[in-house]
Protein backbone atom coordinates (compact mmCIF):
# COMPACT_ATOMS: atom_id res chain seq x y z
CA UNK A 1 0.00 0.00 0.00
CA UNK A 2 0.99 3.48 -0.47
CA UNK A 3 3.55 5.09 1.83
CA UNK A 4 2.00 7.30 4.57
CA UNK A 5 4.09 10.65 3.42
CA UNK A 6 3.48 10.75 0.30
CA UNK A 7 0.59 13.06 -1.37
CA UNK A 8 -0.08 13.01 -5.20
CA UNK A 9 -1.17 16.71 -6.74
CA UNK A 10 -2.78 16.31 -9.78
CA UNK A 11 -3.53 18.50 -12.59
CA UNK A 12 -5.48 18.56 -16.07
CA UNK A 13 -3.55 16.37 -17.63
CA UNK A 14 -4.47 13.75 -15.61
CA UNK A 15 -7.67 13.36 -16.12
CA UNK A 16 -7.24 14.28 -19.65
CA UNK A 17 -6.40 10.31 -19.68
CA UNK A 18 -10.14 9.77 -19.65
CA UNK A 19 -11.26 12.28 -22.13
CA UNK A 20 -11.69 15.26 -20.35
CA UNK A 21 -11.18 18.78 -22.62
CA UNK A 22 -7.59 20.30 -21.91
CA UNK A 23 -6.48 23.90 -22.08
CA UNK A 24 -8.53 25.93 -25.10
CA UNK A 25 -10.96 23.26 -25.67
CA UNK A 26 -12.23 23.17 -22.04
CA UNK A 27 -12.05 26.95 -22.84
CA UNK A 28 -14.37 26.60 -26.20
CA UNK A 29 -16.76 24.15 -24.53
CA UNK A 30 -17.65 26.85 -21.92
CA UNK A 31 -17.83 29.59 -24.38
CA UNK A 32 -20.37 27.28 -26.22
CA UNK A 33 -22.64 26.41 -23.47
CA UNK A 34 -23.26 29.64 -22.15
CA UNK A 35 -26.08 31.85 -23.40
CA UNK A 36 -25.30 34.15 -26.45
CA UNK A 37 -27.35 36.81 -28.13
CA UNK A 38 -26.55 35.50 -31.20
CA UNK A 39 -28.48 32.11 -30.44
CA UNK A 40 -26.74 29.49 -29.21
CA UNK A 41 -25.88 27.81 -25.51
CA UNK A 42 -27.76 25.46 -23.62
CA UNK A 43 -30.75 26.18 -22.64
CA UNK A 44 -30.85 24.40 -19.17
CA UNK A 45 -27.66 26.82 -18.66
CA UNK A 46 -29.47 29.92 -20.00
CA UNK A 47 -32.19 29.28 -17.36
CA UNK A 48 -29.91 28.41 -14.22
CA UNK A 49 -28.45 31.77 -15.02
CA UNK A 50 -31.02 34.15 -15.90
CA UNK A 51 -33.34 33.08 -13.61
CA UNK A 52 -33.28 36.04 -10.67
CA UNK A 53 -31.37 38.03 -13.01
CA UNK A 54 -31.95 40.93 -15.20
CA UNK A 55 -31.71 39.72 -18.60
CA UNK A 56 -29.90 42.84 -20.05
CA UNK A 57 -26.99 42.50 -17.33
CA UNK A 58 -27.39 38.84 -17.32
CA UNK A 59 -26.71 38.60 -20.74
CA UNK A 60 -23.59 41.61 -20.79
CA UNK A 61 -21.97 39.63 -18.46
CA UNK A 62 -22.47 36.25 -20.79
CA UNK A 63 -20.84 38.09 -23.53
CA UNK A 64 -17.96 39.45 -22.15
CA UNK A 65 -17.42 36.10 -20.76
CA UNK A 66 -17.70 34.61 -23.92
CA UNK A 67 -15.18 37.47 -25.22
CA UNK A 68 -12.44 37.16 -22.84
CA UNK A 69 -12.17 33.10 -23.00
CA UNK A 70 -9.97 32.63 -25.89
CA UNK A 71 -7.32 35.53 -24.43
CA UNK A 72 -7.22 33.75 -20.97
CA UNK A 73 -4.72 31.10 -20.03
CA UNK A 74 -7.08 29.40 -18.38
CA UNK A 75 -10.79 29.81 -16.95
CA UNK A 76 -9.12 29.79 -13.71
CA UNK A 77 -7.19 32.65 -14.10
CA UNK A 78 -9.74 34.71 -15.96
CA UNK A 79 -12.79 33.72 -13.24
CA UNK A 80 -10.12 35.29 -10.60
CA UNK A 81 -9.11 38.16 -12.71
CA UNK A 82 -12.96 39.47 -12.93
CA UNK A 83 -13.93 38.13 -9.41
CA UNK A 84 -14.94 41.79 -8.35
CA UNK A 85 -17.91 40.96 -11.24
CA UNK A 86 -20.07 38.88 -9.49
CA UNK A 87 -22.51 38.18 -12.60
CA UNK A 88 -19.41 37.11 -14.77
CA UNK A 89 -17.96 34.88 -12.36
CA UNK A 90 -21.33 33.18 -11.55
CA UNK A 91 -22.21 32.25 -15.27
CA UNK A 92 -18.41 31.74 -15.40
CA UNK A 93 -19.06 28.79 -13.02
CA UNK A 94 -22.44 27.77 -13.97
CA UNK A 95 -20.64 27.19 -17.92
CA UNK A 96 -17.70 25.04 -15.55
CA UNK A 97 -20.19 23.10 -14.13
CA UNK A 98 -21.95 21.98 -16.83
CA UNK A 99 -19.29 21.36 -18.99
CA UNK A 100 -17.80 19.03 -16.58
CA UNK A 101 -20.85 17.40 -16.14
CA UNK A 102 -21.32 16.99 -19.66
CA UNK A 103 -17.31 15.95 -19.91
CA UNK A 104 -18.03 13.56 -17.16
CA UNK A 105 -20.71 11.90 -18.74
CA UNK A 106 -18.45 11.47 -22.22
CA UNK A 107 -15.56 9.69 -20.04
CA UNK A 108 -14.61 6.69 -20.79
CA UNK A 109 -15.55 5.83 -16.97
CA UNK A 110 -19.21 6.82 -17.98
CA UNK A 111 -21.84 4.14 -16.95
CA UNK A 112 -24.00 2.34 -14.97
CA UNK A 113 -22.55 0.88 -11.35
CA UNK A 114 -21.62 -2.37 -12.07
CA UNK A 115 -21.64 -2.87 -15.90
CA UNK A 116 -17.67 -2.92 -15.20
CA UNK A 117 -15.02 -0.93 -16.26
CA UNK A 118 -13.87 -0.21 -19.98
CA UNK A 119 -11.51 -1.93 -21.29
CA UNK A 120 -9.72 1.78 -22.49
CA UNK A 121 -10.12 3.25 -18.37
CA UNK A 122 -7.67 0.08 -17.82
CA UNK A 123 -5.16 1.38 -19.63
CA UNK A 124 -4.53 4.69 -17.68
CA UNK A 125 -2.57 5.83 -15.04
CA UNK A 126 -5.65 5.58 -12.53
CA UNK A 127 -5.72 2.22 -13.46
CA UNK A 128 -2.00 2.09 -12.44
CA UNK A 129 -2.69 4.28 -9.01
CA UNK A 130 -5.50 1.76 -7.99
CA UNK A 131 -2.75 -1.37 -8.43
CA UNK A 132 -0.61 0.93 -6.34
CA UNK A 133 -3.40 1.56 -3.17
CA UNK A 134 -4.40 -2.55 -3.26
CA UNK A 135 -1.19 -3.83 -3.96
CA UNK A 136 -1.53 -7.63 -2.00
CA UNK A 137 -4.19 -5.93 0.38
CA UNK A 138 -6.38 -8.22 1.50
CA UNK A 139 -10.17 -7.17 1.38
CA UNK A 140 -10.91 -7.16 4.74
CA UNK A 141 -8.30 -4.19 4.66
CA UNK A 142 -9.44 -2.41 1.95
CA UNK A 143 -10.59 0.68 3.72
CA UNK A 144 -7.12 0.65 5.51
CA UNK A 145 -5.44 0.87 2.27
CA UNK A 146 -7.48 3.63 1.27
CA UNK A 147 -7.07 5.62 4.01
CA UNK A 148 -3.11 5.80 2.64
CA UNK A 149 -4.54 7.90 -0.56
CA UNK A 150 -3.88 11.31 -0.23
CA UNK A 151 -4.79 14.34 -3.01
CA UNK A 152 -4.86 17.54 -3.87
CA UNK A 153 -6.86 17.46 -7.16
CA UNK A 154 -7.27 20.90 -8.81
CA UNK A 155 -9.58 19.50 -11.19
CA UNK A 156 -13.35 20.18 -10.99
CA UNK A 157 -14.11 16.82 -12.08
CA UNK A 158 -14.73 13.60 -9.91
CA UNK A 159 -12.78 10.96 -12.00
CA UNK A 160 -10.61 10.05 -9.60
CA UNK A 161 -13.74 9.24 -7.30
CA UNK A 162 -15.37 7.68 -9.87
CA UNK A 163 -12.84 5.28 -10.70
CA UNK A 164 -11.39 4.18 -7.62
CA UNK A 165 -15.16 3.35 -6.65
CA UNK A 166 -15.96 1.34 -10.01
CA UNK A 167 -12.34 -0.23 -9.70
CA UNK A 168 -13.46 -1.66 -6.14
CA UNK A 169 -16.38 -3.06 -7.17
CA UNK A 170 -15.03 -4.91 -9.65
CA UNK A 171 -12.29 -5.72 -8.34
CA UNK A 172 -13.06 -6.68 -4.70
CA UNK A 173 -16.84 -7.55 -5.80
CA UNK A 174 -18.56 -5.39 -3.26
CA UNK A 175 -21.70 -3.38 -4.45
CA UNK A 176 -22.01 0.13 -5.21
CA UNK A 177 -22.11 1.47 -1.72
CA UNK A 178 -19.41 -0.64 -0.08
CA UNK A 179 -17.10 0.49 -2.44
CA UNK A 180 -17.93 4.30 -2.03
CA UNK A 181 -17.27 3.33 1.81
CA UNK A 182 -13.73 3.04 0.41
CA UNK A 183 -13.18 4.98 -1.28
CA UNK A 184 -14.44 7.45 0.98
CA UNK A 185 -11.26 6.74 3.21
CA UNK A 186 -9.34 8.45 0.84
CA UNK A 187 -8.21 12.08 1.05
CA UNK A 188 -8.85 14.07 -2.09
CA UNK A 189 -9.11 17.46 -2.11
CA UNK A 190 -10.09 20.13 -4.41
CA UNK A 191 -8.40 23.60 -4.04
CA UNK A 192 -11.16 24.99 -6.55
CA UNK A 193 -13.65 23.35 -5.45
CA UNK A 194 -15.85 20.32 -7.65
CA UNK A 195 -19.43 19.33 -8.78
CA UNK A 196 -19.83 18.11 -5.24
CA UNK A 197 -19.60 14.54 -3.45
CA UNK A 198 -20.69 11.55 -5.63
CA UNK A 199 -22.69 10.49 -2.80
CA UNK A 200 -24.93 14.13 -3.56
CA UNK A 201 -27.34 14.96 -5.79
CA UNK A 202 -24.95 15.77 -8.75
CA UNK A 203 -24.43 12.15 -9.39
CA UNK A 204 -21.23 11.63 -11.66
CA UNK A 205 -21.83 12.80 -15.66
CA UNK A 206 -25.51 13.91 -14.92
CA UNK A 207 -27.42 15.25 -17.26
CA UNK A 208 -28.28 19.35 -17.07
CA UNK A 209 -31.79 18.89 -16.97
CA UNK A 210 -32.02 16.76 -14.10
CA UNK A 211 -30.31 18.62 -11.82
CA UNK A 212 -30.33 22.24 -10.48
CA UNK A 213 -27.15 23.58 -11.84
CA UNK A 214 -26.57 26.59 -10.52
CA UNK A 215 -26.92 24.87 -6.98
CA UNK A 216 -24.10 22.73 -8.01
CA UNK A 217 -21.62 25.29 -9.81
CA UNK A 218 -21.58 27.27 -5.67
CA UNK A 219 -19.20 24.10 -5.04
CA UNK A 220 -16.88 26.09 -7.59
CA UNK A 221 -14.65 28.80 -5.82
CA UNK A 222 -11.65 31.09 -7.02
CA UNK A 223 -8.09 31.60 -6.05
CA UNK A 224 -9.33 34.38 -3.48
CA UNK A 225 -12.40 33.07 -2.43
CA UNK A 226 -10.24 29.59 -1.80
CA UNK A 227 -8.08 31.54 0.40
CA UNK A 228 -8.25 31.14 4.00
CA UNK A 229 -11.44 28.62 3.78
CA UNK A 230 -11.62 25.54 5.71
CA UNK A 231 -10.97 24.03 2.48
CA UNK A 232 -7.51 25.55 1.88
CA UNK A 233 -6.39 24.94 5.67
CA UNK A 234 -6.75 21.59 5.23
CA UNK A 235 -4.66 21.46 1.84
CA UNK A 236 -1.84 23.57 3.59
CA UNK A 237 -2.01 20.72 6.45
CA UNK A 238 -1.77 17.76 4.02
CA UNK A 239 1.10 19.70 2.30
CA UNK A 240 2.76 20.36 5.77
CA UNK A 241 2.71 16.47 6.34
CA UNK A 242 4.22 14.89 3.23
CA UNK A 243 7.79 13.92 2.76
CA UNK A 244 7.33 13.41 -0.71
CA UNK A 245 4.88 15.25 -3.68
CA UNK A 246 4.04 13.67 -6.64
CA UNK A 247 2.86 16.28 -9.36
CA UNK A 248 0.96 14.19 -12.12
CA UNK A 249 -0.49 15.96 -15.48
CA UNK A 250 0.51 19.62 -13.55
CA UNK A 251 1.63 22.50 -15.34
CA UNK A 252 3.24 24.08 -12.57
CA UNK A 253 1.38 27.05 -11.82
CA UNK A 254 2.38 29.65 -9.67
CA UNK A 255 -0.85 30.45 -7.98
CA UNK A 256 -1.47 26.68 -7.64
CA UNK A 257 1.91 26.42 -5.91
CA UNK A 258 1.47 29.39 -3.33
CA UNK A 259 -2.19 27.97 -2.39
CA UNK A 260 -0.69 24.91 -1.64
CA UNK A 261 2.17 26.42 0.06
CA UNK A 262 2.37 25.32 3.78
CA UNK A 263 3.79 26.84 6.90
CA UNK A 264 6.37 24.36 7.99
CA UNK A 265 7.05 20.52 6.32
CA UNK A 266 9.10 17.63 6.15
CA UNK A 267 9.28 17.35 2.43
CA UNK A 268 12.44 15.68 0.77
CA UNK A 269 11.82 14.65 -2.42
CA UNK A 270 9.64 15.69 -5.68
CA UNK A 271 8.46 14.05 -8.32
CA UNK A 272 6.81 15.10 -11.33
CA UNK A 273 6.03 14.54 -15.12
CA UNK A 274 6.31 17.62 -17.57
CA UNK A 275 4.11 18.38 -20.45
CA UNK A 276 3.79 15.16 -22.66
CA UNK A 277 3.61 15.06 -25.75
CA UNK A 278 5.42 18.43 -27.44
CA UNK A 279 3.23 20.62 -28.21
CA UNK A 280 3.76 22.10 -32.18
CA UNK A 281 2.99 25.51 -33.10
CA UNK A 282 0.30 26.68 -35.25
CA UNK A 283 2.55 27.24 -37.97
CA UNK A 284 4.11 23.56 -37.97
CA UNK A 285 7.53 25.50 -37.52
CA UNK A 286 10.63 22.79 -35.32
CA UNK A 287 9.63 22.89 -32.05
CA UNK A 288 12.75 23.23 -29.22
CA UNK A 289 13.50 19.93 -27.21
CA UNK A 290 11.06 18.68 -24.32
CA UNK A 291 13.78 19.86 -21.68
CA UNK A 292 13.51 23.84 -23.11
CA UNK A 293 10.07 23.55 -23.69
CA UNK A 294 9.32 22.53 -20.20
CA UNK A 295 12.69 24.64 -18.49
CA UNK A 296 9.94 27.67 -17.72
CA UNK A 297 7.17 25.76 -15.90
CA UNK A 298 10.53 23.04 -13.66
CA UNK A 299 11.78 26.56 -12.82
CA UNK A 300 8.94 27.88 -11.14
CA UNK A 301 8.47 24.21 -9.14
CA UNK A 302 12.13 23.86 -8.00
CA UNK A 303 11.99 28.08 -7.01
CA UNK A 304 8.73 27.80 -5.13
CA UNK A 305 9.11 24.75 -3.53
CA UNK A 306 12.84 25.14 -2.24
CA UNK A 307 11.37 28.61 -0.46
CA UNK A 308 9.17 26.43 1.12
CA UNK A 309 9.85 26.60 5.05
CA UNK A 310 11.55 23.26 6.43
CA UNK A 311 11.23 21.43 9.12
CA UNK A 312 13.71 20.49 11.87
CA UNK A 313 14.90 17.58 10.24
CA UNK A 314 15.19 19.31 7.02
CA UNK A 315 16.97 22.14 8.07
CA UNK A 316 19.41 19.45 9.30
CA UNK A 317 19.77 17.73 5.79
CA UNK A 318 19.59 21.06 4.03
CA UNK A 319 18.50 19.35 0.48
CA UNK A 320 15.33 18.51 -1.32
CA UNK A 321 15.44 16.15 -4.28
CA UNK A 322 13.48 17.46 -7.29
CA UNK A 323 12.85 14.20 -10.60
CA UNK A 324 10.75 16.37 -12.71
CA UNK A 325 10.92 14.02 -16.12
CA UNK A 326 9.60 14.47 -19.54
CA UNK A 327 7.47 11.15 -18.98
CA UNK A 328 3.93 10.46 -19.19
CA UNK A 329 1.58 9.83 -16.05
CA UNK A 330 2.24 5.89 -17.16
CA UNK A 331 5.59 5.92 -17.33
CA UNK A 332 6.03 7.78 -14.27
CA UNK A 333 4.38 5.26 -12.11
CA UNK A 334 5.97 2.59 -13.89
CA UNK A 335 9.56 4.60 -13.27
CA UNK A 336 9.30 5.32 -9.47
CA UNK A 337 5.43 3.67 -8.54
CA UNK A 338 8.22 0.90 -6.18
CA UNK A 339 9.21 3.74 -4.43
CA UNK A 340 6.17 4.89 -3.07
CA UNK A 341 4.36 2.12 -1.61
CA UNK A 342 5.64 0.47 1.70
Amino acid sequence: MLDNGLVFVLGAGFSAELGLPLGWRLKQAIADIIPSRKGGGNEHVSWAFLQDRDVEVAMNASEQLRRALPLAASIDNLVEHLSSNKDVVSCAKIGIAATILQSERQSTIFGPAGSGLSVASHNTAFADLFRLIVGSVPLNRMDYAFSRLKVINFNYDRCLEQFMTRAVMDYSGTDLRRAQEIVSQATILHPYGSLGPLTSKADFGQKLDWIDIKAVSENIRTFSEEIGSKEHTDIKSLASSASRLVFMGCAYHRQNLDLIRPDTNTLSRVDGTMYSPLPVDPDGHATMSMSAFNEPAISELVSKISDWPRGASLVRMNTRQFRIEALSNRQLIARHGTEWVQ
